[in-house]
């Protein structure tokens, strides 16, 4: 019998708010760990626990806010058996033009302008 693996399942939360237009959303990139058989079941228990993750609360607006589950991009076998300090959670193979969307992604946060194209 097999012995259940670790999985990482990457996800998006989509916050909706009655009162915007859809093209206004804020939506959370979110990293789940999930224990599984095999990446199907993993697949299957990720679904579940993103549609469990829903909630609703009233803004400062006094508008309500849902954060609701809206896809599962990806599911990657964990090859740790211990989750520790210094655990790979996840894990993406890209190349140079994913490198440069990701880096634009986080650049925002710092206030950092991105750099010029080289050439």
């Amino acid at each position: 019998m097999n012995r259940p693996k670790w999985f990482a399942a990457r996800m998006i939360l989509e916050a909706v708010h009655p009162e915007e237009p859809p093209g206004d959303r804020l939506y959370e990139d979110r990293v789940i760990l999930v224990k599984a058989d095999d990446e199907h079941q993993a697949r299957l228990r990720a679904g579940r626990l993103g549609e469990a993750s829903r909630q609703h609360y009233k803004n400062e607006y006094g508008g309500t806010v849902v954060w609701q589950f809206k896809e599962l991009l990806d599911v990657v076998e964990l090859f740790d058996e211990t989750i520790a300090d210094g655990t790979e959670v996840y894990y993406s193979l890209i190349g140079e033009v994913g490198l440069g969307h990701i880096r634009s992604l986080f650049r925002w946060k710092t206030g950092e302008q991105p750099a010029a194209p080289e050439g």
